[in-house]
């Protein structure tokens, strides 16, 4: 005879963290765009780097891509091709991630002990919303919890009803 067990937890993590990715792009563009036209960027040129910049989300800022957009130069209306690098995209996802990545290591640290010492048993990572969908992010907790024997599971839902036996 197999149990059905349904399991409610409260959701411990850090998210975010792909917010504050985009925060740390626009304010590279923040601190560019005066250094090469004198003035405050416009919000226009903002939000442009910001839907450029989100259609690349998806991929691994590892793999070495650039972001590429066209800027109107308010001195003289030239347009001009302006490219945020591999080496500062990388930069913003570390600054950005480092903080969700260390809590996620400390609550499979943590899971670990409890299944150790036999408080809890069956364990499920559940990632969960934009972190799921990160492949950074999730190749980073995936070879966590494989180091620990965890199984992981990844969706893109935010509110997650998982039953299993």
């Amino acid at each position: 005879m197999s149990r059905r067990h349904r399991r409610s937890h409260t959701v411990e993590g850090a998210g975010g963290g792909s917010e504050q990715w985009e925060y740390h792009i626009v304010e590279w563009f923040a601190e560019w765009y005066p250094r090469h036209h004198g003035i405050v960027a416009p919000l226009e040129e903002r939000r442009e780097l910001l839907n450029k910049f989100q259609g690349s989300k998806k991929l691994d800022p590892r793999l070495g891509h650039d972001v590429s957009w066209f800027s109107t130069n308010p001195r003289n209306g030239t347009v001009e091709r302006v490219t945020l690098g591999s080496e500062d995209i990388v930069e913003a996802w570390n600054k950005a991630h480092d903080h969700p990545l260390r809590v996620a290591r400390e609550q499979i640290a943590r899971l670990v002990r409890l299944v150790a010492r036999k408080r809890t048993s069956k364990p499920l990572i559940v990632v969960s919303g934009g972190t799921a969908r990160n492949p950074g992010v999730k190749e980073q907790i995936k070879k966590a919890c494989e180091a620990h024997n965890l199984p992981v599971l990844f969706t893109d839902e935010f509110k997650v009803s998982i039953q299993y036996e």
